[in-house]
């Protein structure tokens, strides 16, 4: 998420290309005359009301100074709502995440085996890839593949597994490499008495590097999956246990819904997804200060939150609870670093955030009303020591503090001239 655009000394000709293509309307898809520009202390955040629009926001970190950039909807309808964005500093483009299944839940079903399993052996549940989208400053986008999910590993027998991707999580790091959230889900089946019981769980990061997202046009986006070991903190063992146990939960009521109901597998599962919709991780985020990667979970339990860290090089997770008494902090869907290595997250449909301490997961709420509230969406910010556009091949500025006081074509694609964010 960002904001203000400056032009460099010797560019004249991507000034014209600039104000050309501005006036001529929204690139789609976006190309490098539509990047985002490094401005300190940015962040931006796309949001969406349930049957609405995705609009696209910039702000300053600490979520003043709301700035609408443009709605997309300008290269054609999205086949389902824009989430998971991310930041990527290597090309200064934003990049989205969208789900292929109608569900969005990273799967679908599979009823051909019925009723729930036959015979017991037959996957349930397939997992779906998801679409990356590559977005410009002036609200341009262009589908650029999909990432698929991480491969089924080997079960015990009478077992089944899923792999779906939560398409609302993604993150970059200094590197341009590109993160997501999967899990891996053990289960077994029956048809007597029908039943869906989940036994094994596992969280997973999925790695796109840096240069497959830059070669990217079309087909399918290279990712290598991780796990992350929980085993040894209780804390992190026992939310993964949740997750799984509010699983077994949705699982049941759509098995009833299936059964009772018409034996509509879509239906089923929409009835039921309240249950889960809104359960586990929802967005997560490289420190850059360490690199690891934090999580916030506010959601699987009524009573208290879990500030999640990994270790990118060994993978363990540590994990560490906050009282909640009531769930006050309500849903968090969107979760950024700023460069002063705070964690600032988006709450839905509460037109503010939080800040919250990486090291304690204290967190603690932001002015109310800074935002304008919205039901789902993601963020993404510009925490790292970033190069300049077209990555520095000039690095003076002109009419930089020279004739005028502020920057001219700053921000030739992205509105006006944004005030100076404080660090944050």
């Amino acid at each position: 998420m960002m904001r203000k655009k400056s032009i460099y000394l010797a560019l004249s000709p991507a000034v014209f290309l600039l104000f050309s293509t501005a006036q001529a309307g929204v690139v789609c898809p976006p190309d490098p005359s539509t990047a985002f520009v490094n401005e300190p202390n940015t962040v931006y955040a796309i949001s969406y009301p349930d049957g609405g629009t995705n609009t696209l926001s910039s702000y300053c970190s600490n979520l003043t100074n709301e700035t609408t950039i443009a709605t997309l909807n300008s290269c054609g309808a999205f086949q389902h709502p824009m989430d998971g964005i991310g930041y990527n500093p290597q090309d200064n483009f934003m990049y989205g995440v969208m789900p292929t299944d109608s569900m969005g839940i990273g799967a679908h079903l599979d009823l051909s085996e019925l009723p729930f399993g036959g015979s017991g052996n037959g996957d349930i549940m397939v997992a779906d890839p998801v679409a990356v989208f590559r977005i410009g400053n002036d609200g341009g986008y262009g589908q650029i593949g999909v990432i698929d999910p991480a491969p089924e590993t080997v079960p015990f027998p009478g077992e089944n597994q899923v792999t779906p991707i939560m398409y609302n999580v993604s993150t970059f790091d200094s590197s341009g490499n590109m993160y997501v959230l999967g899990y891996r889900t053990d289960y077994t089946s029956q048809a007597f008495p029908p039943e869906v019981n989940y036994i094994n769980a596992e969280m997973l990061i999925g790695t796109v590097t840096n240069a497959d997202i830059q070669a990217a046009s079309g087909g399918t986006i290279p990712a290598s999956w991780s796990g992350i070991d929980v085993t040894g903190d209780a804390v992190c063992e026992a939310v993964v246990d949740a997750f799984r146990a509010h699983t077994n939960t949705f699982s049941a009521c759509v098995v009833n819904e299936y059964l009772t109901n018409g034996n509509d597998g879509d239906a089923a599962v929409d009835s039921c997804l309240n249950l889960i919709e809104d359960k586990g991780i929802n967005d997560f985020a490289v420190s850059p200060t360490n690199g690891f990667f934090y999580a916030y979970d506010t959601a699987t339990y009524p009573d208290r939150d879990v500030l999640i860290e990994v270790n990118p090089g060994t993978m363990v997770a540590s994990c560490t609870e906050v009282a909640d008494a009531g769930n006050q902090t309500t849903l968090l869907n969107s979760l950024m670093f700023t460069a002063q290595n705070n964690l600032v997250g988006i709450l839905a449909n509460r037109g503010t955030g939080l800040q919250i301490n990486p090291a304690t997961g204290v967190s603690t709420s932001l002015t109310p009303n800074q935002i304008l509230p919205a039901g789902f969406g993601d963020g993404a910010s510009q925490p790292f020591a970033l190069v300049p556009f077209l990555r520095g091949v000039v690095t003076n500025f002109i009419f930089d503090n020279g004739f005028e006081s502020d920057l001219i074509f700053a921000n030739s694609f992205e509105g006006a001239v944004p005030p100076v964010c404080p660090d944050f």
